[in-house]
């Protein structure tokens, strides 16, 4: 076997992998017209704001599009900052969803979930289609993920393992990479499902794969802040907001990875489930130190956009 053959496996397991990523979120989207009118009526304080983040990011399965429309909110007054705010930290949780779902999976249930979701598509309700290609989708993340294994374990000490590993060497530098790496893709649900796989597979240590799942969290902020740029000042401030606090966050964790990685390897064998505990867990903590404050901020950042707009 040349080393082109795993190579090109692992380039197809990959688009099959992003392909099957984007059609869940297609899958998906028709719950985008619900979450501008629920996101406007399950707020009224800083839980309530963070739960309804938490839901609608994991309904549609992207915090860039709940921010977006978060940050659209305050732009158009149905939203004040405060609140938006707390529904853009709670997005942050609500996005760890994808990453617990790719480590909880198997590559034996890609086959029947895709064999399901082509039934139901073949039903042609809407309904019906949407659900069978979310199932098609779920199955191809699986399978594309244990095909991924199967092409990096042949792949062995060989030039690309080695790329990686240097590329990867260091905490802040997989903290870098998976900042790039997002910014480019625009979702760190397909990072974070990557850098699971590639744990699970042996090919990143857990450690370096959490790194790059803190620099992922802020470079998913592009999209909030391209948003919030023709919003006038208060949408522009919440969007400011998300990428201090993310990249705060990251700030403030990245000397302790070596201790986030050691946490949850006692409580998982699994190289993938230890990667998507440690990004639920660091994003929860975060969260649940900036929720008492999202008040005093918000209204700190109120006062502020009210000067800038004399």
């Amino acid at each position: 076997m040349t080393f082109a053959q795993p190579l090109l496996g692992a380039a197809l397991a990959l688009a099959i992998f992003f392909s099957s990523l984007q059609l869940l979120k297609r899958a998906l989207v028709v719950l985008h017209p619900w979450a501008r009118p629920f996101l406007s009526r399950a707020v009224g304080s800083p839980l309530r704001g963070a739960a309804a983040g938490l839901l609608v990011t994991a309904a549609i399965q992207s915090s860039s599009a709940t921010n977006s429309v978060a940050v659209g909110l305050v732009a158009a007054g149905a939203l004040r900052l405060e609140e938006a705010l707390a529904v853009i930290l709670g997005a942050n949780v609500g996005t760890t969803l994808t990453g617990q779902l790719v480590a909880y999976g198997s590559s034996d249930l890609g086959a029947p979930l895709i064999a399901l979701g082509l039934l139901l598509w073949a039903l042609r309700r809407p309904a019906a289609r949407a659900a069978g290609e979310a199932a098609a989708a779920v199955g191809g993340l699986f399978f594309a993920l244990g095909a991924l294994g199967q092409a990096l374990s042949l792949l062995g000490d060989g030039a690309a393992s080695r790329w990686l590993a240097a590329a990867l060497e260091s905490d802040l530098k997989a903290a870098a990479a998976g900042l790039g790496l997002t910014a480019v893709l625009q979702s760190s649900s397909a990072v974070t499902g990557l850098l699971i796989g590639l744990a699970e597979a042996g090919a990143v240590p857990p450690r370096a794969a959490i790194a790059a799942c803190l620099g992922s969290n802020v470079g998913t902020v592009t999209t909030t802040l391209l948003a919030g740029l023709p919003g006038g000042p208060l949408a522009r401030r919440a969007a400011l907001y998300d990428l201090a606090f993310n990249a705060l966050g990251a700030a403030l964790l990245l000397p302790f990875v070596s201790h986030l990685a050691a946490g949850t390897a006692a409580i998982a064998a699994s190289a993938g489930r230890q990667v998507a505990h440690a990004h639920t867990l660091f994003n929860a903590a975060t969260v649940l130190l900036a929720l008492p404050f999202v008040r005093p901020v918000g209204r700190w950042l109120e006062a502020g956009a009210g000067k800038a707009g004399r």
